[in-house]
C-alpha cells in the first residue's frame, strides 16, 4: 500500500487559545479542529486582540497555537497557506500575501495578532491561514520552529523553540510581535518543515500524486472487498457441505435404527 511522507507520527489536531497580556488568566480556546493528544507543540504565539481579554485600557491580549501529534492517523497534511495584512485597527482593506502551496481542503487560522505590515510600513494586524487535507496514506509534517529577535529586529535571530526534524522544506508561516525569554517583548518568526513528497510547488504534480494515492487506495479497497467476498463464498460453501453431510449422517442413523430396532426389555 503506497504512502507519501512520514507515517509513524503526524498531526491529528490544531487549536488556538487566548489569554490576557501577562498570560495569568485562563486560556480560552477560540478555534480547534481534529482531536487533542498529550503530545502537543506550540507553533505560533503573539500579541493580539481578544474579545474576552482586550479592553479600552489594555487592548492587547495574547494568543498561541498548538498542533497535536499522534502515531495513529489519519493525519492532517499542511498543503498551503497565506497571510492577510491590515492596519493596526483593521480599518484598511486587507492585503492577501505570502501565499504558498496549494489552495485546497479545509482552512484554519493558525495565528492572528499585531505584526509588521510592509505594505503600510508600520505595525499592523494580520491573520495567517493554512490549508489542510486529511487522507489515508498522506502525512507531510516533519517539524516546526520559532525564531526570535528584538522588537525592532536589530538583535540576532535566535531559535527559541523547535520540534521534530529539520528534513524536507522549511515553510515560513508568518511573523508577530510577542514574548521570548531571550528578548522579552520582541518579534518572532514561525515556520514549519514539510516532507517534499507532495511537491507543493507544482500544482499539477501535487494533484497527480494525490490522485495516484487515491486510485491505489481504491484498488486496495476493492481487493480487500473481493477477498472478503471470496471468503464469505467459501464459508457458505463449507456450511452447505457440512449441512449436507449432517443430513446424510442423520439419514444413515435413521436407517440403522429401522434395520436394527432395539431389543425389548428382558428379551433374549
Amino acid at each position: 500500500m503506497k504512502t507519501l511522507g512520514k507515517q509513524n507520527t503526524g498531526i491529528v489536531g490544531f487549536s488556538y487559545e487566548v489569554t490576557n497580556p501577562t498570560s495569568t488568566s485562563p486560556w480560552i480556546t477560540k478555534r480547534e479542529v481534529g482531536r487533542k493528544t498529550a503530545q502537543k507543540v506550540e507553533v505560533a504565539h503573539g500579541s493580539n486582540w481578544s474579545q474576552e481579554y482586550s479592553t479600552w485600557f489594555t487592548p492587547r491580549a495574547y494568543g498561541h497555537s498548538h498542533i497535536y501529534l499522534d502515531n495513529k492517523g489519519p493525519f492532517y497534511s499542511i498543503v498551503g497557506g497565506y497571510t492577510d495584512y491590515t492596519s493596526h485597527d483593521s480599518s484598511t482593506p486587507s492585503v492577501k500575501s505570502d501565499e504558498w502551496g496549494v489552495e485546497t481542503g479545509d482552512k484554519f487560522c493558525v495565528r492572528e495578532g499585531y505584526a509588521w505590515n510592509r505594505f503600510l510600513n508600520q505595525e499592523g494586524y494580520s491573520r495567517t491561514y493554512i490549508y489542510l487535507i486529511q487522507k489515508e496514506g498522506i502525512n507531510n509534517f516533519v517539524g516546526s520552529r520559532i525564531r526570535s529577535t528584538s522588537k525592532d529586529s536589530s538583535q540576532p535571530w535566535i531559535e527559541t523553540n523547535f520540534s521534530g526534524e529539520r528534513t524536507g522544506k522549511e515553510i515560513y508561516l508568518t511573523g508577530s510581535y510577542g514574548w521570548s525569554h531571550q528578548y522579552g517583548n520582541g518579534y518572532n518568526h514561525f515556520s514549519l518543515y514539510v516532507d517534499e513528497a507532495l511537491d507543493l510547488d507544482n500544482k499539477d504534480a501535487f494533484w497527480g500524486k494525490i490522485n495516484e494515492i487515491e486510485r491505489e487506495r481504491e484498488a486496495d479497497k476493492r481487493k480487500i472487498e473481493n477477498e472478503l467476498k471470496n471468503t464469505q463464498t467459501e464459508l457458505e460453501r463449507v456450511k452447505k457441505q457440512n449441512e449436507f453431510l449432517l443430513k446424510q449422517l442423520e439419514e444413515q442413523q435413521t436407517q440403522i435404527q429401522q434395520n436394527f430396532p432395539p431389543n425389548p426389555s428382558g428379551s433374549k
